[in-house]
């Protein structure tokens, strides 16, 4: 009977790898794992290919992540934080429209980054085999941008009707308002990177509408003093 061509036993690469601090070893397999995931495919690729490319042994990525899924997993991850940017605003207080843009444009830039798209091009095609390929890419790339907005948003109300608006709610809405379809209109080559000035412009749009919506608690005599 056929053995598995990736059972731990039968292939070993002894480049010293296997001997390097385990952190190192983790991040050469993530990263030999990302290139043969991008030109191959999750199902074109094999843990050989990997251990080719990084060097040591294929027991080595079994007891790092378990299985291939594992590594695939661990490698979405570790793009998505390496790929994420800070959106916190530093700069001085000149009313909302112009944090809100600020905070829009890194947003902006952060999805639709050409690495970026190829991480959500990798993670796309593999979205039939697995749905929950999607959710998964979504919180390891949103949650940390989603946790930074509602803190922003922590003290804003409906304008329909003045009641306290839910932070998580708006958090989705301006994501959502900002970034829209635009990454896979992209990589369907339905849409351009815009310019600077065209990007701007596009943003401030967006921002006004979300304005319409929504607005900062108004404070309270008592807050100014």
């Amino acid at each position: 009977m056929a053995r598995d061509k990736d059972a731990p036993r039968l292939i070993e690469r002894d480049t010293g790898a296997d001997r390097w601090p385990r952190e190192l070893r983790q991040q050469m397999i993530l990263e030999a794992a990302g290139a043969c995931f991008s030109k191959f495919g999750y199902e074109g690729t094999s843990i050989s290919n990997i251990v080719e490319r990084a060097g040591g042994s294929i027991a080595t990525i079994y007891t790092m992540f378990g299985s291939k899924r594992g590594l695939f997993d661990a490698f979405v991850q570790d793009r998505a934080e390496l790929l994420n940017v800070s959106i916190a605003y530093h700069g001085r207080e000149q009313g909302p429209e112009h944090k809100l843009i600020y905070i829009a444009e890194r947003i902006l830039d952060h999805a639709t980054r050409s690495d970026w798209l190829d991480l959500l091009r990798l993670v796309i095609s593999e979205v039939p085999r697995d749905p929950g390929l999607g959710s998964f890419l979504r919180r390891a790339a949103l949650d940390p941008i989603e946790n930074t907005l509602r803190t922003v948003f922590r003290d804003w109300v409906w304008l329909a009707d003045g009641s306290a608006a839910d932070p998580g709610d708006l958090s989705q809405l301006f994501v959502d308002l900002v970034v829209g379809t635009s990454p896979v209109r992209l990589l369907a080559r339905l849409e351009r990177l815009h310019g600077k000035r065209e990007r701007r412009k596009y943003v401030a749009r967006r921002i006004s509408s979300f304005l319409q919506i929504a607005e900062p608690q108004p404070q309270s005599a008592e807050q100014t003093l």
